[in-house]
């Protein structure tokens, strides 16, 4: 393994122009091998027929029908062996990216999913975490074919719909692991938390105010936050807003002005360069237009002041209160 030359799969050539990174692969090994590779974005592979052999830091085990495992980015594997049957599901994510409910279930396999931030390096590889029954793996199988239905031909939602099949399937494997791995920490308060946040994404939120929402104390939540997404409410607020504009810009024709506007932005030019930065894209390649001639596109009208009680004046240097990414 060491001596083979090793191919890195890259987040860009999978989540690149993509409204919420979330990817189904279906492999048919065929009986042939698959060389040693690694990749920039997380896996949850699903052995639905048949058998392979997974390689992983120096040791091979055989994999059967209805086994499944958790990786994480960086760390190299490969399959020498496959049988002529075998099928395997990949689902491609990015656990940088939880979704909120998910995150918040309680699961111990969450945690495999969507490691805390600072574990995350504790757990590159899961191992085989279970053995799905005839039953549950049907169902699992089902629900993968229609996250393949629904990255084939998208419908209005997409990205809501996806995310929800994905939820389902981790939630199914979830229930399958039940005592086999210790209880992982969750706190349904953050919920309304993140209900709040998405409804209040033009607006500049507090921590006072967030913590006041789920009857914490400002380094409780700060904490809590942590725990549950591997980052702060300010990282996760700017991550929704992110999202937000993205389904905006694939689902209406708004201008950029106007998106940066209701997605809580300060101008273009900032809209611009997150999605730049972020998602490895532009707006054109949201839209599915080949040239750019949305950059002529004028700018939303001056941003009307918040409701008293709403929002927050802009924070001061030093502060602690939730800053705009």
């Amino acid at each position: 393994m060491e001596d083979e030359e090793i191919k890195t799969l890259s987040y860009s050539l999978y989540f690149g122009e993509n409204q919420f990174p979330i990817v189904v692969r279906r492999m048919a090994g065929g009986g042939k091998r698959v060389p040693v590779h690694d990749h920039e974005f997380s896996e949850l592979v699903i052995v639905t027929k048949g058998w392979v052999e997974h390689e992983i830091g120096g040791e091979t085990a055989r994999l059967s029908r209805g086994d499944f495992f958790v990786l994480h980015p960086g760390r190299r594997h490969s399959y020498p062996r496959t049988s002529a049957d075998s099928e395997l599901y990949n689902l491609l994510y990015d656990a940088k990216v939880p979704i909120p409910m998910l995150a918040l279930s309680g699961f111990s396999f969450v945690d495999f999913v969507y490691p805390p931030a600072d574990r995350a390096d504790e757990r590159p590889y899961s191992g085989v975490v279970a053995r799905l029954s005839a039953k549950p793996l049907k169902e699992v199988r089902e629900l993968v074919e229609a996250m393949v239905r629904e990255r084939r031909e998208p419908g209005p939602g997409s990205s809501l719909f996806l995310g929800s099949l994905f939820s389902s399937v981790v939630i199914l494997l979830s229930r399958e692991t039940v005592g086999l791995v210790p209880a992982a920490r969750s706190d349904w308060r953050l919920g309304g938390v993140v209900n709040y946040m998405q409804c209040h994404l033009a607006e500049r939120l507090r921590v006072d105010t967030l913590a006041r929402l789920a009857a914490m104390s400002q380094s409780t939540l700060l904490r809590a936050f942590k725990d549950a997404f591997g980052c702060g409410p300010a990282k996760y607020f700017a991550s929704l807003r992110l999202s937000r504009a993205v389904e905006l810009f694939r689902t209406t024709n708004l201008t950029v002005g106007e998106v940066a506007w209701k997605t809580g932005f300060f101008d273009e030019s900032h809209l611009r360069k997150k999605i730049a930065q972020n998602l490895h894209t532009s707006i054109a390649a949201l839209r599915g237009k080949t040239g750019d001639a949305k950059d002529a596109e004028p700018a939303a009208p001056a941003k009307p002041a918040a409701p008293a009680g709403k929002t927050a004046s802009p924070p001061k240097r030093g502060d602690t209160k939730a800053k705009r990414k």
